[in-house]
Parts: structure tokens; sequence; C-alpha cells
């Protein structure tokens, strides 16, 4: 739905409302409230194309959300999930691109805490240990801040069948939080919970899996399978990224600065393709020494600013 059609279904129901209309009112609330849920779902079809465009889009639809809710508060909880919807797409898009995403976070807690819609919140939890953990993350360190957010936004999202794949990748994360701090039977445990959680053998998963398996003493092999099993044609540029980022460190760890440098060039170019921030590419690239291949790598990442 167009910003256009929204406003004028908007003053539809301002008339509606002005003219004692409760028919025409309840018709022109659902029809509105019918198109925001469904151009909020349709995000999920660019999100990891086109970040930029998508978090623009879907802060328009957060307040065309809040210009709806005082109108139809009959609609209010699905209103409040789809506005809650549109605020975390919103809020994870710009965190990619590195735009200012805290209160569109925010709004998303708030909406989806209206909504009373756990699965929801989880999510945002979810989106808060990802932001929190960076840091640490970018040295492969774990944080205890990000395994408190993953904890609760698996209590919070409940045990329904829709709320899976949020567990499934809370679990995932668990698992690299505890491989990072060198506990192996838990990082193990929560691997096998989350493939449980998830149902089946993506991609994502494939790619979670590598990047904790190589966290782990004597697993590099199986790392490396892992994650080039989830480099296939389909994958996006914002999952292939990371995914490449993975394999640039395993490569640097077991000593081949060639490979990782090549990892980290195809990774610097997906990054670049989504609009995506290149913070997790130029931690890698500190620690690579200075060879001809990183010399190459360097001529791609800083080509046109001399």
């Amino acid at each position: 739905m167009d910003r256009r059609t929204f406003l004028l279904s908007s003053a539809a129901l301002l008339a509606a409302v002005g003219t004692g209309s409760p028919a025409r009112m309840r018709a022109g609330a659902e029809n509105a409230a019918t198109r925001l849920q469904r151009d909020v779902m349709a995000l999920d079809s660019t999100t990891l194309t086109d970040p930029a465009q998508t978090a623009r889009r879907a802060s328009v639809l957060l307040m065309d959300a809040e210009v709806l809710l005082p109108l139809v508060p009959n609609l209010s909880l699905p209103i409040h999930r789809s506005a809650a919807r549109a605020a975390l797409t919103g809020a994870k898009c710009n965190r990619w691109v590195g735009a200012p995403f805290g209160g569109l976070l925010g709004a998303a807690e708030s909406h989806a805490n209206a909504a009373h819609d756990g699965p929801l919140l989880g999510e945002a939890l979810l989106v808060r240990a990802r932001h929190t953990g960076e840091e640490a993350h970018s040295l492969d360190m774990a944080s205890s801040l990000c395994s408190r957010y993953l904890t609760r936004a698996i209590e919070v999202c409940g045990g329904a069948r829709e709320a899976a794949g949020l567990r499934a990748s809370c679990r995932f994360g668990l698992a690299w939080e505890y491989a990072a701090d060198g506990s192996e039977t838990t990082a193990m445990r929560h691997l096998a919970m989350g493939a449980a959680e998830w149902g089946v053998t993506g991609g994502e998963a494939a790619a979670t899996r590598g990047d904790v398996l190589r966290l782990l003493p004597g697993h590099a092999a199986d790392a490396e399978a892992s994650l080039y099993s989830a480099l296939d044609s389909d994958c996006p540029p914002v999952r292939s990224a990371a995914t490449l980022i993975a394999l640039a460190r395993l490569h640097l760890a077991d000593g081949d600065v060639d490979e990782a440098a090549s990892d980290l060039e195809e990774a610097y170019l997906a990054n670049r393709s989504a609009g995506v921030r290149q913070w997790r590419v130029m931690g890698v690239r500190r620690l690579l020494p200075d060879t001809l291949a990183v010399r190459q790598l360097d001529a791609v990442m800083y080509e046109g600013t001399a």
C-alpha cells in the first residue's frame, strides 16, 4: 500500500466517524488493517537483498500503523502486531547498513508488548543480543550480556510452533557464546537443540553451525565443510558475507593468509552489493599480515578513495 492509498483510507475512516456510520468505519478499518498487515509481511522479500530501502519502507509502515491505532481501537492487537513487525524489520535493516536503529527497536518492543506477542518481543531481544555482543564477537570473544538477552528471548517467545525459528536462532547464538568461552559440551548441546527446533537443515543453520565449530579445537574440517555448504547460489549477499567472514577467520587460524584474504574480498563485495556496513570485514582485515594477496584485497577495498 502506497502512502497516498493509506492517507485516503484514513480520511475515509475519519469521514465514517464524522457521519456516524459504524458499518462504514468498521469496513474501512478492517480493509486498512488488512492492507497494512499484507504490506508489512511483504517486507520480508527485500530484507536481505535491499536492507536500506526496506528500512525506509518499514519506517513508513510503522507511522501508518500508529496513525491507524487510535482510529480503530477494536483492531488494536493486529495493528500493534503489524507495527511491531515493521519496526523490528526496520531496526534489523538499519543495523546492517549502519543507520540509527535504537528508536525502531524500542518501538518494536513497545508494540510487541501491547500486542501481547511473545515471539515478536523475543525477536527484538535477539537483535539487542546481537548488537550488544558486536564488540566482543569481533574478537571471537563471548559476551555475557548477549547470552542474557538470548536466554530471555527464549523465555518470552514461548513454545509455540511458529516461534521455532526464533528459538533456533537463539540456541545457535548461545552455542556460539559457549564455544567462544571454551565450553564445548554446552555449545554442542545448544547446537543440537537449535537444529531440533529448526526442523530443517537450511543454509543459515549450516552457516551458524560452521561458525560455532570453527571455535572448537579439532573441528576445523567440519566447520569448513558446513560453511561452504551454506554458500549456495540462492544465498543472499548479507548471509553469504557473514559466512565468508567466518571462513576467512577459519583459514587465518589455519595459517592460510591468501585464502583468508580471498574470502574477505568476496565478503566485502557481497556487503557492498547489499549496502551493508563493513565492520566485520574490517575487523578481520586488521588481523591479516602484509602479503601480496592482502595488498590485492586492500586495492579492492579502497579503490577510488585515493
